[in-house]
């Protein structure tokens, strides 16, 4: 009897120890095949908006105390290296300068104010840059600054003037978001009329205002603006969950429209050519595609994740491997891998850089898309990708897989 309860006990340890390395295989597996990413950052207070460094692993982010937050984030910790209190308002915007050497802030009390970085020393403060509540800041040149206000006012600022250099009043509500393309010197304002306004900040012109899209009728709120295909599309996120897109050099005209299948958008992002990250208010993060057709459609590759709660704004990495959410609710901000979302392939290059583009000194990363020649009223002019070395051969190894590709590689 003793000896057949030692087989039995022994059966049982051997079959437990059995069940615990097939455990720790499919645990070990599991994090395999998960990326690694930076834990979430607890901020203090409320965070309003976000903006990665150019090179470093580095992002700032603004309060509705009007503080600035930088911290360092990495896989295995993250840290807070500066904190300013910066604003006696809110932080509505605030961005890294395109070389990572300042940081570029405004607030619910209109101000403006450009901190050295990482010192935190102020470099210039424009106290009352509007008269109202500023919503959006994007650097255009070294030193030109475009900032737009809650009753649709945009100014064009040169650092260190007291004065504007230009004003612009074209718009009925606030001015969501800023996209600027360097070479012809083309400032994109979506406002939250529904309606997105085309100036050109470079030429000594005597207007400066290009054109400006009909305010929607169905009231619509545009939130985003990005440039894609090399110049040839202005994409417009919707607060109501859809794209609308505008050809080049038809801003006036009715845009293409598509449901994202989001019940909302709260930001987005640029990623590729002819890929966007968008994320809800709610919370939900999806990568989109443009299609090669004619029609250049777009529809939803793949759900990244969901951050639970009411989600403020969405920003890149510097390597492009990460897109970072920050929470309202949670006050947390968070981490979400795109590299597990494509198939690699050297191929991807050809797809989404010129040829005669390639072997060309690669930029800094910056808030603006490249191009040569200015040519109104004709096709846009070839452009250079706007990611540096680092951010170009993470998505240099990247194709696009649709859900067939997913699905066939599933069942393998």
């Amino acid at each position: 009897k003793k000896k057949k309860e030692m087989l039995r006990i022994e059966k049982n340890v051997d079959e437990m120890a059995s069940a615990d390395a097939i455990r720790n295989k499919d645990m070990e597996k599991k994090v395999n095949e998960e990326p690694l990413k930076p834990r979430p950052i607890e901020c203090k207070e409320v965070p309003f908006s976000i903006n990665c460094h150019p090179e470093e692993d580095v992002i700032v982010v603004g309060d509705v105390s009007g503080a600035i937050e930088v911290f360092e984030y990495s896989t295995k910790e993250n840290k807070s290296i500066i904190r300013l209190e910066a604003h006696d308002g809110a932080i509505q915007s605030v961005v890294f300068s395109d070389d990572g050497k300042s940081i570029i802030s405004v607030s619910s009390e209109g101000s403006l104010i450009i901190h050295e970085y990482p010192s935190g020393k102020v470099i210039w403060e424009k106290k009352n840059a509007h008269s109202t509540k500023i919503f959006s800041v994007i650097q255009a040149t070294e030193d030109i600054i475009a900032t737009g206000d809650e009753n649709g006012q945009i100014r064009v600022w040169k650092i260190n003037k007291d004065e504007p250099l230009y004003e612009f009043d074209e718009h009925g509500d606030a001015i969501s978001d800023f996209d600027y393309n360097d070479s012809l010197g083309f400032l994109y304002a979506s406002s939250l009329d529904g309606s997105i306004s085309v100036m050109d900040i470079k030429q000594k012109l005597d207007d400066q205002l290009m054109d400006i899209s009909e305010i929607s009728n169905n009231e619509k709120e545009y939130v985003s603006v990005v440039e894609l295909q090399v110049g040839e599309k202005t994409l417009c996120a919707t607060s109501d969950g859809h794209f609308e897109s505008y050809s080049y050099g038809k801003w006036h005209g009715q845009p293409q429209r598509w449901n994202t299948g989001l019940d909302s958008i709260a930001s987005m992002v640029y990623l590729t050519e002819k890929n966007v990250c968008c994320v809800s208010d709610s919370g939900r993060i999806a990568i989109f595609h443009m299609s090669s057709d004619a029609h250049a459609k777009f529809h939803q590759s793949t759900v990244v994740g969901n951050h639970d709660g009411d989600v403020q704004d969405l920003a890149l990495a510097s390597d492009g491997q990460y897109v970072v959410t920050c929470g309202i609710e949670d006050n947390l901000l968070k981490f979400w891998s795109l590299g597990s979302m494509f198939q690699t392939k050297n191929a991807f290059t050809k797809m989404e850089v010129n040829e005669e583009e390639e072997g060309e000194e690669e930029e800094k990363p910056i808030q603006k898309r490249k191009a040569r020649e200015r040519a109104p009223g004709k096709e846009p002019p070839k452009k250079k990708k706007r990611f540096n070395s680092d951010r170009k051969a993470f998505f240099a190894d990247m194709v696009w897989r649709d859900d067939d590709e997913m699905e066939a590689s599933e069942d393998e």
